[in-house]
């Protein structure tokens, strides 16, 4: 039996050196599954601080941006109340501008008016004056025609000269009273 015994102890030892070796083979997987896991957890982290690093970088480059928005907002705020503060004063100074412009012409408008008015006087003056002018001349022109007519009908005699030089031409004629014109009346 002895030998039975140490045949079943060399079996014994056997298998428990091969339980030892497989103890062992897994424990070193598991060393290997260990170190694997904490060499992705390393990079895990890494990983993790990168993103961390880039979210605070972009929450900061998010938070400058939002400040530059603001400011921005606000300038444009501001500029456009100067739009609307200068459109006003320079719809102002159009209004003036336009006002002083038909005040302008309001004026010259007033002074062509007076001037065409004197003109216009200046002219009626004229006609009358023309007028007046012409009734003389149809007057005169009318006289001149008597004074034809007269000349035409009229027979003149002269007095032949005689030793008396104390008597004057005479002139007679078939009508006993001329009107002359007052320039020949002498009036």
């Amino acid at each position: 039996m002895h030998q039975n015994d140490a045949l079943s102890r060399a079996d014994e030892v056997s298998r428990w050196q091969q339980a030892a070796e497989e103890a062992e083979k897994l424990c070193l997987e598991q060393m290997e599954l260990t170190r694997q896991a904490q060499q992705a957890e390393r990079e895990a982290s890494e990983t993790v601080r990168i993103q961390r690093e880039t979210i605070a970088s972009q929450q900061s480059e998010l938070a400058e941006l939002r400040r530059n928005l603001d400011r921005s907002t606000t300038l444009i705020a501001t500029l456009e109340q100067r739009l609307r503060n200068l459109q006003g004063v320079l719809d102002r100074q159009q209004e003036r501008h336009a006002d002083r412009q038909i005040a302008e012409l309001e004026a010259q408008v007033a002074a062509l008016g007076a001037r065409a008015e004197q003109e216009a006087a200046g002219a009626r003056s004229a006609n009358q004056e023309l007028e007046r002018a012409a009734e003389r001349q149809v007057l005169l022109e009318r006289q001149v025609m008597q004074l034809r007519a007269l000349l035409e009908r009229t027979a003149w005699s002269v007095n032949e000269p005689t030793l008396n030089p104390t008597t004057e031409p005479t002139v007679t004629t078939g009508w006993s009273r001329v009107q002359l014109p007052p320039f020949l009346n002498g009036g």
